[in-house]
């Protein structure tokens, strides 16, 4: 997976940065293009987020458009890259933090760029999107497994969601698991592993296209909360 600058990793981590006099340069981030958007339907709320970009295992950005008109045509050139490695070039507008990934905003449709092929155990091949025509999307099967605290995570009192991406088979099983968003990146402390553990867990009634069961991309998200 590409590697981005350090100082881009930190930002997105909500670590200290220097400031700048002036007006801040653009910011490029690296990774590979993760949930594509859907097109608002009509009645829908309108959401700028046009897809997910998954930097490294645990650090991802949901990339927005500046207006809905830039989102239409960004969402069409970001379709045609799912699961590719690419770069995007913008500003950050939110770090991440235990609720969510960061937020990354652009202003053109070419500011994203492909650098490279998926990784090959998540190729796209045989695999639809929930945005597709015809497409349903998979329910959970029965009572979802929820995932335990690890001791010394709750000795520290760590709190937040996992956002786990998972393929769904055609028989409702999870066939692969990867972490979009750490629980607490900085601070590993087993939540993050349990999350998957759990994920790999569930069943679903599997996504149909025209009837006909299908394997789609999912995203888990499994919470941590201390009463």
């Amino acid at each position: 997976m590409p590697r981005i600058p350090l100082a881009a990793f930190l930002l997105l981590l909500g670590c200290p940065a220097i400031a700048f006099a002036g007006k801040k340069p653009p910011q490029q981030i690296c990774g590979i293009v993760v949930q594509p958007r859907c097109a608002p339907k009509p009645g829908d709320p309108e959401s700028a987020a046009v897809l997910t970009l998954l930097i490294q295992p645990g650090i991802s950005a949901d990339v927005e458009a500046k207006d809905a008109i830039l989102a239409d045509a960004f969402r069409s050139k970001a379709s045609s890259l799912f699961y590719q490695q690419a770069c995007v070039t913008g500003r950050l507008a939110d770090k991440q933090n235990d609720k969510h990934p960061a937020r990354f905003i652009v202003e053109t449709t070419d500011a994203i760029v492909a650098t490279g092929p998926p990784p090959a155990d998540w190729s796209p091949e045989n695999l639809h999107l929930l945005c597709e025509a015809g497409v349903t999307v998979p329910t959970v099967r029965g009572t979802a497994p929820r995932p335990q605290y690890t001791r010394t995570a709750m000795d520290f009192h760590v709190t937040g969601a996992a956002l786990i991406e998972a393929i769904v088979g055609v028989d409702g099983t999870v066939e692969n698991v990867r972490l979009l968003k750490s629980v607490d990146a900085k601070h590993p402390l087993g939540l993050d592993a349990e999350a998957m553990r759990c994920a790999r867990l569930w069943t679903f009634n599997p996504a149909t296209k025209d009837g006909a069961a299908v394997r789609v991309p999912v995203t888990i998200e499994l919470t941590f909360t201390l009463k």
